[in-house]
């Protein structure tokens, strides 16, 4: 995870956000609190890469986000 993260934030000109939103979308709703916990850490990291410019996708991934954030694992909201 974290290999792939710096590879991705090392090439963010060439790492499509555009086709990535869609594969967190479609899992962002699962239970598994680690599946859960590595979607956040992804939100996450895009969000700190100002060429991301995720601000544009967060409608997307919003409604799926609140849910997270009601899950009672206290690991997940951290």
């Amino acid at each position: 995870d974290r290999l792939l993260k710096d590879i991705v934030i090392e090439t963010c000109t060439q790492f499509e956000v555009i086709a990535f939103i869609p594969l967190l979308r479609e899992r962002i709703y699962v239970r598994n609190a680690f599946t859960r916990q590595f979607i956040v850490s992804w939100v996450s990291l895009l969000t700190s890469v100002p060429e991301f410019d995720m601000v544009q996708y967060l409608p997307e991934i919003m409604d799926g986000l609140f849910h997270i954030l009601g899950d009672p694992n206290p690991e997940i909201r951290k």
